[in-house]
Protein backbone atom coordinates (compact mmCIF):
# COMPACT_ATOMS: atom_id res chain seq x y z
CA UNK A 1 0.00 0.00 0.00
CA UNK A 2 1.82 3.14 -1.28
CA UNK A 3 -0.39 5.87 0.12
CA UNK A 4 -0.05 5.21 3.88
CA UNK A 5 4.06 5.51 3.36
CA UNK A 6 3.79 8.21 1.30
CA UNK A 7 1.86 10.50 3.69
CA UNK A 8 4.07 9.55 6.80
CA UNK A 9 7.02 10.27 4.53
CA UNK A 10 5.37 13.75 4.33
CA UNK A 11 4.53 14.29 7.53
CA UNK A 12 7.80 13.34 8.68
CA UNK A 13 9.69 15.78 6.23
CA UNK A 14 7.16 18.54 7.24
CA UNK A 15 7.93 18.37 11.15
CA UNK A 16 11.61 17.88 10.15
CA UNK A 17 11.96 21.06 8.02
CA UNK A 18 9.25 23.44 9.34
CA UNK A 19 11.42 24.25 12.10
CA UNK A 20 14.03 25.86 9.93
CA UNK A 21 11.18 28.45 8.88
CA UNK A 22 9.82 31.31 10.92
CA UNK A 23 6.73 32.24 9.61
CA UNK A 24 3.51 30.03 9.17
CA UNK A 25 3.21 31.47 5.63
CA UNK A 26 6.89 30.28 4.85
CA UNK A 27 5.65 26.41 6.17
CA UNK A 28 2.72 26.25 4.45
CA UNK A 29 4.88 26.04 0.98
CA UNK A 30 6.88 23.40 2.40
CA UNK A 31 4.43 20.16 0.95
CA UNK A 32 3.90 22.19 -2.30
CA UNK A 33 7.18 22.59 -3.24
CA UNK A 34 7.93 19.00 -2.10
CA UNK A 35 5.13 17.76 -4.57
CA UNK A 36 6.00 20.05 -7.22
CA UNK A 37 9.76 18.83 -7.17
CA UNK A 38 8.75 15.09 -6.98
CA UNK A 39 5.92 15.70 -9.77
CA UNK A 40 8.69 17.55 -11.79
CA UNK A 41 10.77 14.68 -11.46
CA UNK A 42 8.38 12.50 -11.99
CA UNK A 43 7.62 13.86 -15.58
CA UNK A 44 10.98 14.52 -17.21
CA UNK A 45 11.18 10.74 -18.90
CA UNK A 46 7.78 11.70 -19.72
CA UNK A 47 8.67 14.84 -21.38
CA UNK A 48 11.36 13.66 -23.09
CA UNK A 49 9.53 10.35 -24.53
CA UNK A 50 6.68 12.96 -25.80
CA UNK A 51 9.36 14.62 -27.53
CA UNK A 52 11.40 11.81 -29.34
CA UNK A 53 8.22 9.96 -29.73
CA UNK A 54 4.89 11.85 -29.93
CA UNK A 55 2.34 12.01 -27.73
CA UNK A 56 1.39 8.18 -29.45
CA UNK A 57 4.80 6.87 -28.25
CA UNK A 58 4.86 8.64 -24.98
CA UNK A 59 0.88 7.25 -23.97
CA UNK A 60 2.06 3.51 -25.21
CA UNK A 61 5.44 3.34 -23.15
CA UNK A 62 3.92 5.16 -20.09
CA UNK A 63 1.04 2.18 -19.59
CA UNK A 64 3.86 -0.83 -19.27
CA UNK A 65 7.29 -0.69 -17.43
CA UNK A 66 8.86 1.37 -15.34
CA UNK A 67 7.19 4.22 -16.92
CA UNK A 68 4.08 2.59 -16.32
CA UNK A 69 4.40 2.19 -12.13
CA UNK A 70 5.99 5.49 -12.41
CA UNK A 71 2.96 7.14 -13.26
CA UNK A 72 1.29 5.39 -11.00
CA UNK A 73 3.05 6.77 -8.25
CA UNK A 74 2.67 9.61 -9.62
CA UNK A 75 -0.91 10.18 -9.44
CA UNK A 76 -0.57 8.41 -6.25
CA UNK A 77 1.73 11.16 -4.40
CA UNK A 78 -0.34 13.98 -6.16
CA UNK A 79 -3.15 12.52 -4.22
CA UNK A 80 -1.87 11.71 -1.16
CA UNK A 81 -0.43 15.56 -1.72
CA UNK A 82 -4.04 16.93 -2.41
CA UNK A 83 -5.31 14.48 0.43
CA UNK A 84 -3.30 16.21 3.13
CA UNK A 85 -4.20 19.83 1.98
CA UNK A 86 -7.41 19.26 1.88
CA UNK A 87 -10.24 21.34 3.99
CA UNK A 88 -12.28 18.86 4.32
CA UNK A 89 -9.28 16.39 6.23
CA UNK A 90 -8.66 17.29 9.74
CA UNK A 91 -5.25 15.71 10.06
CA UNK A 92 -1.43 16.89 10.89
CA UNK A 93 -0.84 18.54 8.01
CA UNK A 94 -4.13 20.81 8.06
CA UNK A 95 -4.05 21.85 11.52
CA UNK A 96 -0.36 22.52 12.01
CA UNK A 97 0.31 23.69 8.11
CA UNK A 98 -3.08 25.58 7.04
CA UNK A 99 -4.52 26.46 9.37
CA UNK A 100 -3.23 29.73 10.46
CA UNK A 101 -2.00 30.25 6.41
CA UNK A 102 -5.21 33.45 4.72
CA UNK A 103 -6.73 32.33 1.31
CA UNK A 104 -4.68 35.01 -0.24
CA UNK A 105 -1.57 33.71 0.73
Amino acid sequence: MVPLPLYTAMVVYYYLVAPRFETEKQRAYLLSTLSASVMSCISLPFLWTYVTRGFEGMYTVGQEGWMGRMAEVGVITFGVYLFGKSPFFVGVMYADCIADVSVCT
